[in-house]
């Protein structure tokens, strides 16, 4: 049977408990973590497992999702796996996150129903992935070729405890600039890195970044796949 991961914040726990309600009336077999992760697991590790056998993710939309570390890492493991993401606002006039800003959203719960009700979903196919299918080789020579410093920088940050789910990082032209923010995120410095922003741009270019500047300070966000790949490969 297919399964349908839900994505929230559990400020939201009244909105993902409602779509709970339709699923189980639909026979709609589902993951919410609170009901399926067991006391003492590795949170992380059973996000991942859910999203593999899962088909679809569906994503509250809220203020609080937005300022949540885990929803963008598990909407980024969900597209890194090929999965359905299905945006579910709680909020409309929020602005939604550049990371989804081009799917369609719905924010009415009779239409979220009408389409599991008239939508038959695919049963999930499990596709081994390898280390060459996160970042294709060609393109990863040229990448370790053009910027060795900045990946080695970025892989430490990665790897380091207490970053497993960092995925953001701002451009600053020196570490006299002054940023606060409440979200954890990487710092790369211009005075550090010759032609960081260029840098940068063609890693957005390979799509393995994303620009997702919320105001002055250039923002970008890594890709499931990029994270990976910085994770596995060896860097000389």
């Amino acid at each position: 049977m297919s399964k349908v991961f839900i994505s929230y914040s559990h400020e939201d726990s009244e909105a993902a408990d409602s779509i709970v309600t339709v699923f189980e009336k639909l026979g709609i077999e589902y993951f919410l973590d609170v009901k399926h992760i067991e006391w003492g697991r590795s949170i992380s590790e059973e996000v991942r497992g859910a999203l593999k056998q899962s088909v679809a993710i569906l994503v509250i939309l809220s203020p609080a999702s937005i300022k949540s570390q885990w929803v963008p890492y598990e909407v980024g493991c969900g597209r890194a796996l090929n999965k359905l993401v299905l945006p579910f606002l709680t909020y409309p006039p929020i602005d939604v996150p550049g990371y989804m800003g081009d799917l369609r959203r719905i924010s009415i719960m009779a239409e979220m129903r009408k389409y599991f009700e008239n939508t038959p979903l695919p049963e999930v196919v499990e596709i081994p992935r390898t280390r060459i299918e996160l970042v294709p080789a060609q393109t990863a020579s040229k990448v370790i070729r053009l910027m060795p410093e900045l990946l080695a920088e970025m892989q430490c940050d990665v790897k380091s405890e207490g970053n497993e789910l960092v995925r953001e990082f701002v451009i600053l032209p020196n570490k006299r600039v002054a940023f606060s923010s409440t979200k954890k995120r990487f710092h790369y410095f211009e005075n550090e890195h010759r032609d960081l922003k260029n840098k940068v741009d063609f890693l957005e270019q390979l799509g393995l970044v994303h620009d997702v500047t919320p105001g002055n300070a250039l923002t970008y966000r890594m890709s499931e796949e990029f994270v990976d790949w910085l994770r596995e490969v060896v860097l000389k």
